[in-house]
């Protein structure tokens, strides 16, 4: 009984994480990228990105990094929950 309950957990785990990562590779910038237009004077150097967009791609990156480690947890959780009976199996022989 025990391992259905940590195999669902684990299965809940991955089913968010899988969310939240497949939203982010959706989910699209609405807004200016740049501060300022890139003209022939600034070919050098790119323009600054704007604080909006830095702020988005900073709310991306920790999004898409918890969605990893949800569906890590999960896919971890239900490797064990497998397991499980085998090991306790094998103290209880012991």
């Amino acid at each position: 009984m025990c391992a259905q309950w940590i195999t669902t957990i684990g299965l809940f785990l991955d089913i968010l994480g899988a969310f939240l990562v497949a939203s982010e590779v959706v989910n699209k910038f609405n807004g200016e990228m740049l501060d300022a237009f890139p003209t022939i004077d600034s070919m050098d150097h790119p323009p600054p990105k704007s604080q909006e967009f830095i702020r988005w791609e900073l709310s991306k990156f920790k999004n898409m990094r918890l969605g990893l480690v949800l569906l890590t947890l999960g896919f971890s959780l239900q490797g064990v929950a497998t397991w499980l009976p085998l090991w306790l199996q094998a103290i209880q022989r012991t």
